[in-house]
């Protein structure tokens, strides 16, 4: 069921086995993904939906966005510090993805057009910590999932 992880070698990152390469790889994924939010934030007009659209749902749009950034993020400080617990690594990919999204609002307050949202810094919040939770939930303590406790 959760055979598509090994992709992102969560597994192997998370319980201390990614070497250089995945390192690498994971960094790059994660600059990537940073980029193309520092993109859209920065077009005057964000890109519209072509069905009507419900208020909050940009703010359900911030979480899922950041939530796979979280992932993403904790899959990079997975690889690199291994020796951190993975209570200690999701702390930090909340961190990391939190500042990102503050970054990012204060950004948008430059783009004609545009305005920093603190509220969207929430939803970026929750959508970080959201996805991690879940992933630990589903996972438990003990696994053989991403989240595998040694």
């Amino acid at each position: 069921m959760h055979q598509w992880f090994s992709v992102f070698y969560l597994r192997r990152s998370v319980i201390g086995a990614a070497n250089r390469w995945e390192t690498v790889l994971a960094w790059l994924v994660f600059l990537g993904y940073a980029t193309v939010i520092f993109y859209l934030s920065s077009q005057s007009e964000p890109p519209r939906l072509p069905f009507p659209v419900f208020p909050g749902l940009d703010k359900i749009v911030h979480a899922c966005e950041f939530g796979l950034f979280g992932l993403v993020v904790f899959w990079a400080v997975g690889c690199s510090f291994q020796t951190l617990s993975v209570r200690s690594k999701g702390i930090v990919s909340v961190v990391i993805s939190v500042l990102y999204g503050v970054s990012d609002e204060i950004h948008q307050t430059f783009v004609p057009m545009r305005l920093g949202d603190p509220f969207d810094v929430l939803a970026d919040a929750a959508g970080a910590v959201g996805v991690l939770i879940a992933f630990r939930i589903i996972h438990g303590s003990r696994c053989d999932g991403p989240f595998q406790v040694r």
